[in-house]
């Protein structure tokens, strides 16, 4: 059922470039390569970390949390895409980042079962902005040839920085108790 949509859809032919491979592509766009790399490390600390924090504060269903981060992404995410539309990429992927900086911080900061929801929402709205802005911002700067080549990247660190994030802070937790 999942396939129905992908072949029903109608898709523009793009000629592919003649020229081979190569990696200048991360060059040209390794700001905002490393930006998502950075962003989704976080994103790991926070889907990896965040049920054991909140048991450990006393929240009875953490799982709850894990519905707000998910009904907050679903339903601001075509927004803050729609913002980024209107009133241009980099203002919303600096209020993006913003959000999530600050989220983190008094994720960190505070232990109290509402704040940890409201901070939780915060986090997934700044996720938000970033998922629907970023992409688009790297698509605007991509020629047609390499618009594949580039989203591949992109979201080759997407994967790279979850998975990093993952695996690193889950090391880190273990050597310091936390």
């Amino acid at each position: 059922i999942a396939v129905m949509p992908g072949l029903l859809a109608k898709r523009a032919e793009i000629k592919s470039s003649t020229a081979k491979f190569d990696f200048r592509i991360l060059k040209k766009h390794y700001g905002i390569l490393l930006t998502i790399f950075f962003i989704t490390i976080s994103y790991a600390a926070i889907v990896s970390f965040l049920p054991l924090h909140a048991v450990n504060i006393g929240v009875q269903n953490p799982g709850l949390l894990f519905t707000i981060l998910g009904l907050t992404q679903i339903i601001f995410g075509p927004i803050m895409g729609r913002l980024s539309d209107r009133i241009g990429r980099i203002k919303i992927i600096v209020f993006s980042i913003a959000l999530l900086a600050a989220s983190l911080y008094l994720l960190s900061a505070f232990a109290s079962n509402q704040l940890l929801a409201f901070f939780v929402f915060i986090y997934a709205l700044g996720f938000s902005g970033i998922y629907a802005s970023l992409p688009a911002h790297l698509i605007d700067k991509t020629g047609k040839s390499e618009i594949g080549t580039t989203t591949g990247f992109y979201y080759g660190f997407f994967d790279f920085g979850i998975a990093a994030g993952s695996i690193s802070l889950g090391i880190i937790a273990l050597n310091y108790s936390l």
